[in-house]
């Protein structure tokens, strides 16, 4: 997984979340690039990974989650299961 950097990142349940782009350890929501953030949702954390290049990711992720009957990341993020997200990245390879 060394050339996937966001499913390296989220592959870890504890480090993905629901509802925010970033959490701190106590469950309070913080700006994604806080050092106090210890998880992230899928948006955050693709920010986190790749910085300016974000957009790229997200438009591979897109086509992606819009089969599965998604309109946009942060609905598929907040709707679906860890598993599901973790799925979603090892076949977008990101």
């Amino acid at each position: 997984m060394s050339n996937t950097p966001l499913l390296n990142l989220l592959f870890d349940k504890s480090n993905w979340t629901q509802k925010a782009n970033a959490k701190d350890k106590d469950g309070n929501v913080v700006r994604l690039r806080s050092e106090d953030a210890v998880c992230w949702c899928l948006i955050g954390g693709g920010v986190k990974c790749y910085e300016e290049n974000w957009y790229l990711v997200e438009t591979q992720l897109l086509p992606l989650i819009r089969g599965k009957g998604f309109l946009d990341l942060i609905n598929f993020n907040d709707n679906s299961t860890h598993e599901k997200v973790v799925e979603l990245l090892k076949e977008a390879q990101v």
